[in-house]
């Protein structure tokens, strides 16, 4: 359950305040700016121990990625060329995983959160954007979007010990916002096929998606007590699991918030 809720001074983007959900199992499973023009995911991400933030700053028209130490206050730029979005940590916290361009689409690269390597380029479309969406537990796979003109925006999977990407999800519709099962067995996220944001749930291996939202769907992030996601000015968290014939939606609840937490929602929806 979600048990607290505050505000980190100086994180890099825009210089302004965060707003940091915990879990029981107290690790950051939401921050976002409820008053950026950079919103979830695109702009922050927090790694696994919540003791560092991903962000992006707009500078003189550039968007950089700087990563900063929640509790020493320090901040490092991840890479000093070209224009970087959607921050992704590791599972480890080792590693961080963003999309950058010098010129056309947005490609996939990597750098060391502590910035002892150099950024490595991971994979690059042709005049086809790719940011990354979320890094398995199990530091195999890593999630990413991929644009295309005749299926809009799709999710795809990058093996991080090599290997090519394979389209995960790829439909007409626009899907995002992937996070991957604790067990890194399944990929939940977030699709425009109903004609509205819905949480959808897939096993890897096999299967399709089912719909695991019932009035609409935001945001999913996977921890170990449970799938949570926004919906409608709430938090709603569900369990899955997958059963002889499938997937299985368990239980789907409501998360007590406090009316500031409930303001802080209703101000970073889009």
């Amino acid at each position: 359950t979600w048990i607290r809720q505050g505000f980190v001074e100086n994180l890099p983007v825009n210089s302004s305040k965060y707003w940091l959900q915990k879990t029981s199992d107290d690790r950051f499973v939401l921050a976002f700016n409820p008053t950026s023009r950079l919103r979830f995911p695109l702009a922050v991400a927090t790694s696994s121990d919540g003791a560092q933030v991903a962000g992006v700053k707009l500078e003189a028209g550039r968007a950089e990625i700087w990563i900063s130490d929640v509790r020493r206050g320090t901040a490092t730029r991840l890479m000093h060329t070209g224009v970087s979005a959607a921050p992704v940590w590791s599972a480890d916290g080792r590693t961080v995983y963003f999309a950058n361009r010098t010129r056309g689409a947005f490609e996939i690269w990597a750098r060391d959160a502590d910035g002892s390597s150099s950024p490595v380029r991971l994979f690059a479309a042709d005049r086809r954007h790719a940011l990354p969406l979320a890094a398995s537990p199990d530091g195999r796979l890593l999630a990413f979007l991929q644009t295309a003109d005749a299926t809009r925006a799709d999710i795809w999977v990058l093996p991080l010990d090599g290997g090519s990407p394979k389209p995960m999800v790829q439909t007409v519709f626009d899907e995002g916002a992937a996070t991957f099962s604790p067990d890194s067995s399944m990929l939940a996220f977030q699709s425009a096929q109903s004609g509205r944001w819905e949480i959808y749930v897939q096993r890897i291996v096999d299967g399709g998606p089912i719909v695991v939202s019932t009035g609409g769907g935001e945001r999913p992030v996977w921890t170990r007590d449970g799938l949570f996601y926004q919906s409608a000015g709430a938090i709603r968290r569900a369990t899955v699991r997958v059963a002889s014939d499938g997937l299985v939606v368990d239980s789907l609840t409501e998360v007590p918030l406090t009316e500031a937490d409930r303001r802080g929602l209703q101000s970073g929806a889009t």
